[in-house]
């Protein structure tokens, strides 16, 4: 890399463009760190994100949808800056979901979970918006709604519209 920079300081590139080429190295590497080193500031990383897709195959097995788990195994999942006020995205054709690194970084966990969810809900169950619910188009429903719709959440997701199929409340403690 440095002999790249000393190559465009003798063709006679201006210490402007050089300088710039720094920064623009400098900050590829720290936000390649930030993203890929445990207790970083930037979030959550793809590793920490599994703990919202177990808990979605264990809730699965609840419902008696144990082939849910194989299929959340196939599903890759990457966090990086998405364009606009979209916090997640499903590509059910290539077994991948997409969730911003901004909004990461600056939700709460009831919220994280619920936009994992439906994220996975689209590309593992093949599930489209609804007008309510966690698959309700521009989630999260926040944070005390989440919490105290939670059974009823959860067990319309997994298409039980009474929502009294599985007796399930949030459980702050469940990702410590």
């Amino acid at each position: 890399m440095l002999s790249k920079i000393l190559q465009y300081v003798v063709q006679g590139v201006t210490v402007k463009k050089v300088t710039h080429l720094m920064y623009l190295i400098l900050g590829g590497v720290t936000m390649f760190v930030m993203l890929y080193t445990p207790g970083s500031s930037a979030g959550l990383k793809p590793y920490e994100i599994e703990k919202f897709t177990k808990e979605f195959s264990r809730i699965s097995k609840l419902f008696g949808k144990k082939y849910i788990e194989g299929k959340v195994d196939n599903i890759s999942i990457d966090i990086r800056k998405l364009p606009g006020d979209i916090v997640g995205v499903c590509y059910a054709n290539i077994n991948r979901i997409s969730l911003d690194i901004v909004w990461l970084n600056i939700s709460p966990i009831e919220e994280q979970e619920e936009v994992v969810f439906h994220e996975l809900a689209h590309c593992v169950m093949g599930k489209g918006h609804t007008p309510t619910g966690i698959m309700k188009a521009k989630n999260p429903q926040g944070v005390e709604a989440y919490r105290k719709n939670y059974k009823f959440l959860i067990n319309e997701l997994f298409d039980c519209p009474s929502g009294d199929c599985v007796d399930i409340e949030w459980d702050g403690g469940k990702y410590k």
